[in-house]
């Protein structure tokens, strides 16, 4: 019976408390975001991983052809395809497998089931992380630091509840250090067998990991051949791991060869050795604490310290093989960054695939040097644990809020927004769930085709020879967003609004059916402005008083940096959507750096939102003529009842500006058809 309690308090103690910590920490960080769409920081990334999950539930669960919604892989294949269906080559995409195969049971793709599928693989991984500090002999109060700091490691607490395979390959390779630590403890070689297994799965879904694979090989030979002992047995087991990693690397070129790649498969090297100092400081400035808060770097850096300090020299022992493994992984996440150097200042992720788990092993490792034998003592470590851990998790909080909110910069989640919902307009238009779609400003490979539920192609860098090339794709439907539609389309390539005929708009997005229609369409006709309700406007001679007074000209006063368009209060209803209107005809003396509409709405209760649009890119030429700006930007729906709503341009260099007409509007816009039997819209 004694014997039976103590297992319970055990498993309680050493199992279930720390499954219930981090259980209550996912509960109160995701609790906001666990149900959305990939947003945000790298939703690019993000949302590709999340389209191959559509592309298996498309495929009939094709394992080895996997596919998302976009037709154009970023790298082609050898021969161009005669019909494209977005295969590509991948890291081994099994969690994309099984979140597919659990959407399916759900019957529906929604976004909750991958990110529950990532949380428990991610939350299971931290528990056998603590289970590896365990067995390193930390004290209990450093093992639950430890866990908390793993957590709490702002890149990690990210992507624990996203889309990014990079934390199923850490909570693999935790697995699989736990069960290799096993098997240096008891020497029972099925703990070996299992951490091989880990270790190669970790290795397949994200290949960077296979570093620490080869790290563990290294090891084991070392210290074998040290101790004069046989080391037949141990390489034919990694034999067969290598073996699977080289056959589907092989496969997965075979992949890239004939049906192309959305994924990167090449080194991302840096062009000189001045390049790449520049490139890892620039890595290092943007995301020093993303990777590890700054309390969270102290307390790493401490750990290292007293790895050093409490230096022995190497024995044949679990401890030392441990520290080798760190090293050697250490290493080798130092020649990733060579080799990976362009992609480090814009990705954080990549610290996870390198330098994320042999930092926490080897600091890990120097504090279970620490003995606490005293009572006395125990107490006071268990304080300040709680303290740091406490300062860990709200750091890694504040961080978390900064990357979730909306910034005016974000064109991938301005993107995500207006396509929310855009496959109800095509529907409603007729278009078919199998022809594909093309999307002239998508800013990333696949989000407005899930939102849409189509395949298609997506144009990222909205250049004159990228659209032109993309109108001669093999798809007869073109869907651009409004905002963008006169800055970073019609701007480029003006040629195009003689090619597309109007079909449907919801005041986000516009539907357009490719045709050489002969007549060049209004920036009015293609959004289906002049069919809307206009709630309120404003024009030049409503704006008199801005101007100064000795210019028959509509121009600036000097050193004026702001024009109000609006700033009053709103009570509008939900119904429909609600946006802002501009159209100016600009002259300035030179080119325009820095200009932008701002919009700004608040109200008494706290609620606050802001957005801004730059002028600049239509004063690319620099000349003195007019410059005419077409710009519509929507209100959140959220923000339209007792709102103040202010609107005004921006001129922080106090640029000279003559207007010669400018008109402003908030518009009540209603879902429309084209009808073209009438030359007209319709609402629906």
């Amino acid at each position: 019976m004694h014997n039976m309690v103590q297992d319970r308090a055990n498993f309680w103690k050493e199992w279930l408390f720390p499954a219930t910590i981090l259980l209550l920490l996912a509960l109160f960080f995701f609790r906001a975001n666990h149900f959305q769409f990939p947003a945000h920081l790298h939703a690019w990334t993000q949302s590709d991983r999340y389209a191959l999950a559509y592309g298996f539930l498309d495929n009939d669960f094709d394992f080895f052809h996997p596919a998302t919604l976009n037709l154009k892989p970023k790298f082609p294949a050898a021969i161009p395809l005669e019909n494209p269906q977005g295969i590509t080559s991948v890291d081994l995409p099994l969690v994309e497998y099984l979140a597919a195969a659990l959407m399916w049971l759900n019957g529906t793709p929604a976004p909750f089931i991958f990110r529950s599928l990532m949380l428990l693989i991610g939350l299971t991984g931290l528990i056998l992380f603590f289970r590896l500090l365990r067995l390193l002999n930390l004290s209990y109060p450093l093992a639950l630091l430890f866990l908390i700091l793993a957590f709490a490691a702002p890149v990690f607490t990210y992507y624990l509840n996203g889309f990014i395979p990079s934390i199923t390959a850490v909570s693999l390779l935790f697995a699989g250090l736990w069960q290799f630590l096993r098997y240096l403890r008891s020497n029972r070689r099925k703990y070996f067998i299992y951490s091989l297994i880990f270790l190669t799965l970790a290795a397949l879904i994200r290949k960077p990991f296979v570093m620490a694979l080869v790290a563990v090989m290294l090891s084991r030979i070392y210290f074998r051949w040290q101790q004069k002992k046989e080391l037949r047995d141990e390489l034919l087991s990694f034999l067969p791991a290598l073996v699977i990693i080289g056959s589907y690397h092989t496969y997965n070129s075979y992949l890239t060869f004939n049906y192309g790649s959305l994924f990167i498969s090449q080194l991302m090297t840096a062009d000189s050795l001045a390049e790449t100092c520049s490139l890892i400081g620039q890595a290092w400035n943007n995301w020093k604490v993303a990777y590890f808060s700054m309390p969270q770097w102290v307390v790493l850096a401490t750990g290292l310290l007293l790895l050093v300090v409490t230096y022995k020299k190497p024995k044949a022992s679990w401890f030392n093989q441990l520290l080798l493994i760190a090293l050697l992984w250490l290493l080798a996440s130092g020649a990733y960054l060579l080799v990976m150097a362009q992609q480090f200042p814009a990705h954080d992720y990549y610290f996870l695939d390198s330098f994320f788990v042999p930092l926490l092993l080897l600091s890990a490792l120097g504090y279970s040097r620490i003995r606490l034998k005293i009572t006395a003592l125990k107490s006071s470590v268990s304080v300040v644990v709680a303290l740091l851990a406490f300062w860990f998790l709200n750091s890694s909080y504040t961080i978390q809020k900064e990357r979730y909110a909306f910034k005016s910069w974000d064109r991938t989640e301005i993107t995500r927004l207006n396509f929310t919902n855009a496959n109800i307009l095509l529907d409603a238009a007729g278009l078919g769930a199998e022809e594909p779609v093309l999307v002239l400003d998508s800013y990333t490979t696949n989000v407005p085709l899930m939102l849409m539920q189509r395949r298609g192609y997506t144009v990222i860098n909205t250049t004159r020879q990228n659209i032109a090339e993309a109108m001669e794709v093999d798809a007869d439907w073109v869907v651009i967003q409004n905002r963008f539609l006169q800055s970073d389309v019609l701007r480029n390539y003006p040629g195009l609004a003689s090619r597309l005929m109007p079909i449907a708009n919801n005041g986000k997005i516009g539907l357009y059916r490719k045709q050489q229609i002969g007549t060049t369409n209004s920036f009015s006709r293609l959004t289906g402005l002049d069919w809307q309700r206009q709630l309120y406007s404003k024009d030049l001679s409503e704006l008199s008083a801005v101007f100064s007074a000795d210019t028959s000209n509509h121009c600036q006063r000097s050193n004026q940096e702001y024009i109000t368009l609006t700033d009053s209060v709103f009570s509008l209803d939900s119904s429909s959507s609600k946006l802002i209107s501009l159209r100016a005809s600009v002259e300035t003396e030179s080119k325009v750096s820095r200009l932008f509409v701002v919009l700004d709405i608040s109200d008494e209760s706290g609620y606050h939102y802001y957005d801004s649009f730059s002028l600049q890119f239509f004063f690319e030429s620099g000349t003195v003529d007019d410059t005419n700006i077409k710009l519509m930007m929507n209100i959140p729906d959220q923000a339209v009842e007792k709102k103040k709503i202010k609107a005004y341009l921006w001129n922080p260099d106090k640029h000279y500006l003559c207007f010669n007409d400018l008109k402003f509007s908030i518009i009540d816009y209603n879902n429309i058809l084209f009808n073209p039997n009438i030359n007209s819209y319709e609402e629906y």
